[in-house]
């Protein structure tokens, strides 16, 4: 769309007063073509209209064409009345304009237009019997005297009706502002003389300004502007004086009511009457008025109490397609309304508030607010909410469903995007709001499907303290930058950017200078302007957040040292140690195994390669995980492949046995030794062992003899289930729910394997919920099964949930009152996360931690790095304040180097793929030689596969069953392996087609120079891995039917 074209203002007033009335009598589909005709309309906006016609009603179809209208031409407003007239609508036509049809139109005799038409022409001869002297409002009323005319109804039948009883309508602020509400029947009988001022103008021949020419624009300048009064509320409504200083209303009375407005209906017809669209579409709901200072923590409690339309929760992917009657403006409490303001004025802004203060419905509010200054711009506004994983995404949709009914929303991830083959482009076109994963959005950047950032005009970054490095956030955020940094480009094409977390972290930062400086390089990152807090409304918000009873600070309830307990707490370790006694015999042999063997000795580059292989003490800890990667990444790099071959057995059971040492720290021996049995079943069943994996094998039966996994009490165990218990006795249980927020998935599984085994916690019914992205025999579980665990646990199946940090942030359940962080902290963040799931009053917090292993101390950082935020936030806004210019700058200064950063990695590279040479990737177990570099291609942007035809010469493929995944493109169903019967990776069938989907840590990298390395993920690789084209697939056809 463009801006409206320039054109007589009376002319797009009287169109926007009628635009009610305009769009329930109006046949939209007739005058389309003559609109069409007469360049009014393009093709597009004929085809956009025809598309609201058909999925919301003549109505919103009748509204939609309405915006349009003053875009192309300057004598769109003639033609629109052409347009009536040629399709049969002259009696619509003589409403708006009696002057126009007089003109344009032979008129019959039969009396069309009875009261509207005879009202005009009444018009006409009062004004001639009066002169200019008489008040055209004045002149109004004596003609509804001898018309007769009764537009305004009986609203409700009570004796006493206050504003909140009265019928709302849609109304223009300007033309094309369909969000707006404006009061129809507002102003009684009696004391009707703005309404008629404005009917009077509507009737008044723009062309003849004889008679009443300076007093019709006066009239109707002052019946604008007392009517924009009374939607401001400034206006005493039943005497239509000015009340702004003397009101009967309080502002903040008017905060807590709710107006439900029109919506868009799914089956909306032309011919509904006026009286029936006054019973649905308009009526307004009054809600229970209460005092703000409740003690609820519900957002829709009593205060914010709303009677909306029956919702579809089974389908709110298309949101749109399933509201109906009524759009609920969202109140907002005082301290969200402090959040959501410099966001409201147009502003770049990370919105900082404590997980539980209704960031999500304050994101609403802008989004609703954004809305009605797109339009009143004569623009299109489309808003994108971006969420880092598919549960978000779920649940913020339901929120946005909820809370935004009169708005078309679609939620999708990149699985539904597969499943349901959604295009992007098209859910763009066809939705205002779309909740995405933000991976999905930058995959569609990458490849072209989206054209550019600059299609929506609202952007808002959950949990956004993401937004850094090599993160989705942030790559998006570099499509913004380049464009703002771009030298004559248009900025104000760029959407506004909003950022919402509990927390921006202050990463290493160990002074309040440090700290500033890691908060503005967020700032950077977003291109924000400021850091909206609450400050005002502090009270306010302490009554409504859930308070865990450790914290402190200056977004939560402080508390005092009496009633805090202790947050970490520390418990001793087992006191009788068989177990790791034994185990750590073993992985000493092994060490000693490696250090000695003599094809090690073997080994000339790296120099000094047995020191490598000198492990630290201290077993089943981070320190001996550390020193296992890097001692297998200094081996990749052994040109002898025997020493591969001798030492990755050796690595792999130091790690198994690092494993279940942790396993066994944390839970019980029989976990620990669980653990171990199922991965030696797979190595048991390994054919012709060597000597050296003999050895290893031997060394397990001995390490795990029955004398050495007896069962001996873990103290932390003890204490965990203590807590529980306590927890769930404190408050009933059917009320309770408690989160334990574990390292590992294998330890999540110990954790609720011990649980079901103990006959109190058993009957809480616990369960694991980790990330989607493991294989289900690595611990992890789908996504359909991470969205039935959270709604099983939000209704009570199960009352305990063992989690990794996947449910750190973001889920919202309102119950949970224990949140417990079992032996593992990292950094600030992710305490202030994990602490806030606990969302209930009276909720609780702590940290488990055994002596010794440094976790107390990490947690005790943790805190003071909060307190330093919160101190550097506060600092960061006064400098804003002060100095604006120098922190604008500051933040630009910062853009600009990461952008001239990732132009030279760029050029880096272009020239590394010109350069790009030939690698060979062999077995990382055996050394046999597997594919060629140049034959790998990318699937989806997302799988690596290998089209050499020749490839299955070398590996061994099997297919399964069924497939472990299968969408409408793509197929997982079978497995491929080294003849060595090393694990390479999976089958897929992509188009028909089936192709070798590789594990990049599965081989040897080996340059032309023999030089040769090992990579974890595929971003690590030394080339650049192209899609797949259609000329691949038809090379790889066409070698299949020579075969």
């Amino acid at each position: 769309m463009g801006h409206p074209v320039p054109d007589d203002s009376v002319q797009q007033n009287m169109i926007k007063v009628f635009s009610s009335y305009i769009t329930e009598k109006m046949l939209t589909i007739q005058v389309l073509p003559y609109l069409l005709r007469s360049n009014v309309i393009g093709q597009l906006e004929k085809e956009m209209v025809e598309a609201e016609l058909r999925n919301y009603g003549n109505t919103r179809g009748a509204h939609l064409l309405l915006l349009y209208l003053p875009v192309h031409v300057e004598n769109w407003y003639t033609e629109f009345l052409k347009a009536l007239c040629d399709s049969n609508q002259e009696q619509l036509a003589t409403f708006i304009d009696a002057s126009f049809t007089e003109k344009h139109i032979t008129r019959s005799d039969n009396g069309v237009m009875k009261t509207d038409a005879d009202a005009q022409v009444c018009l006409s001869t009062k004004m001639d019997r009066t002169g200019t002297n008489m008040d055209t409002a004045e002149i109004f009323q004596e003609i509804s005297k001898e018309v007769g005319i009764q537009k305004e109804k009986e609203l409700d039948e009570k004796e006493e009706m206050s504003l909140e009883d009265q019928f709302y309508q849609p109304a223009y602020d300007s033309l094309g502002d369909l969000g707006a509400a404006a009061p129809r029947s507002i102003i009684p009988e009696s004391n009707a003389t703005d309404r008629n001022n404005l009917r009077t103008m509507s009737m008044l021949d723009s062309n003849n300004t004889k008679i009443f020419d300076q007093q019709a624009e006066l009239d109707q300048i002052v019946s604008e502007h007392k009517l924009s009064r009374m939607l401001d509320g400034k206006m005493d409504i039943s005497h239509g004086e000015d009340s702004s200083e003397d009101t009967d209303m309080s502002q903040s009375d008017n905060d807590d009511f709710l107006y439900q407005m029109p919506s868009r209906s799914t089956g909306s017809d032309s011919s509904t009457s006026s009286s029936d669209l006054d019973d649905t579409v308009y009526k307004r709901q009054t809600p229970t008025v209460t005092k703000r200072n409740t003690s609820s923590n519900n957002l829709n409690d009593v205060v914010y109490q709303r009677q909306t339309p029956a919702v579809n929760k089974s389908n709110f992917s298309d949101i749109g397609n399933s509201q109906k009657e009524f759009e609920v403006e969202i109140p907002l409490r005082r301290y969200q309304e402090e959040l959501a303001r410099p966001a409201i004025q147009g502003k770049n802004v990370i919105i900082v508030a404590p997980t539980g203060s209704g960031k999500t419905r304050v994101a609403c509010r802008i989004i609703q607010e954004h809305f009605q200054q797109v339009r009143q711009k004569h623009a299109i506004g489309k808003v994108i909410l971006l969420v880092r994983d598919v549960a978000l995404a779920d649940q913020h949709g339901k929120t946005l469903q909820e809370l935004l009914i009169n708005y078309r929303i679609q939620a999708i991830s990149g699985d539904t995007k597969r499943n349901k083959g959604i295009s992007l482009e098209d859910s763009v076109d066809r939705h205002d709001i779309l909740v995405l994963t933000a991976q999905l959005l930058l995959n569609s950047l990458m490849n072209g499907e989206i054209k550019s950032i600059t299609q929506f005009s609202l952007m808002i970054f959950d949990e956004c303290h993401h937004c850094h490095d090599e993160h989705s956030y942030n790559k998006i955020m570099q499509y913004y930058l380049d464009i703002k940094l771009r030298s004559g480009k248009n900025v104000s094409s760029l959407p506004q950017i909003i950022g919402l977390t509990a927390s921006v972290g202050v990463g290493k930062a160990s002074n309040i200078t440090k700290a500033k400086q890691h908060i503005v390089k967020l700032m950077a990152c977003l291109d924000a302007e400021l850091i909206s807090t609450v400050k005002d409304n502090q009270e306010e918000l302490q009554q409504y957040v859930a308070t865990p009873t450790s914290d402190a600070g200056l977004v939560y309830r402080p508390q005092t040292e009496a009633e805090e307990p202790d947050t970490i707490i520390r418990v001793m370790p087992r006191a009788n140690d068989a177990f790791r006694v034994s185990i750590t015999k073993v992985m000493n042999t092994i060490e000693n195994l490696m250090r000695s063997a003599e094809v090690v000795k073997m080994v000339r580059r790296p120099p000094n390669y047995v020191s490598v292989l000198n492990a630290p003490s201290d077993k089943g800890s981070e320190p001996y995980i550390q020193w296992l990667s890097n001692m297998w990444k200094d081996t990749t790099e052994v040109r002898e492949h025997e020493v591969r071959r001798f030492i990755r057995p050796c690595y792999k059971h130091l790690k198994w046995y690092n494993d279940a040492l942790i396993i066994y720290n944390d839970a019980r021996v029989k976990d620990a030794v669980d653990f171990l049995e199922d991965k030696m079943d797979d190595w048991k069943k390994k054919p012709n062992m060597d000597a050296n994996e003999k050895c290893l094998l031997t060394l397990y039966r001995a390490g795990t003899k029955p004398q050495y996994i007896q069962e001996v009490p873990n103290p932390k165990l003890n204490e965990l289930e203590r807590l529980i218990l306590k927890s769930f006795k404190e408050k009933s249980v059917e009320e309770s729910r408690c989160i334990v927020f574990v390292k590992t998935r294998a330890l999540a599984g110990a954790l609720v394997s011990w649980m079901k085994d103990s006959p109190e916690l058993n009957v809480l019914s616990p369960t694991v919920f980790v990330g989607a992205n493991a294989a289900k025999d690595q611990g992890g579980i789908t996504r359909f099964q991470q969205g039935d665990k959270l709604a099983e646990f939000r209704r009570g199946r199960y009352k305990i949930m063992v989690a990794t940090s996947v449910a750190e942030e973001g889920l919202d359940i309102q119950q949970c009152n224990l949140v417990l962080r079992y032996d593992h902290v990292t950094h600030e963040i992710a305490m202030v996360q994990s602490r806030g799931r606990a969302r209930a009053m009276d909720s609780k917090y702590h940290v488990l931690a055994q002596f010794g292993k440094g976790t107390a101390e990490k947690e005790e950082i943790n805190m003071k790095r909060e307190k330093l935020m919160q101190k550097a936030i506060i600092e960061l806004q006064m400098d804003i304040q002060s100095t604006p210019k120098c922190i604008k700058q500051n933040i630009r200064d910062l853009q600009e180097e990461d952008k001239l950063d990732r132009d030279l990695l760029a050029q880096k590279n272009k020239q590394k793929q010109k350069n790009q040479g030939e690698y060979e990737l062999r077995c990382i177990q055996c050394n046999d030689f597997i594919c060629m570099s140049s034959d790998i291609r990318k699937i989806e942007n997302a799988h690596n596969v290998v089209i050499d035809p020749t490839l299955r010469d070398r590996i061994v493929f099997t297919k399964n069953m069924s497939p472990t995944y299968k969408d409408d493109i793509i197929e997982f169903n079978g497995k491929i392996y080294c003849k060595c019967h090393e694990n390479f990776g999976q089958v897929c069938t992509y188009r028909h087609q089936d192709y070798p989907v590789i594990k990049i840590e599965k081989f040897i990298i080996v340059d032309q120079r023999g030089e040769q390395k090992n990579c974890k993920k595929w971003k690590q690789v030394p080339f650049i891995v192209p899609q797949l084209t259609k000329e691949d697939r038809r090379r790889l056809l066409a070698s299949l039917d020579m075969e």
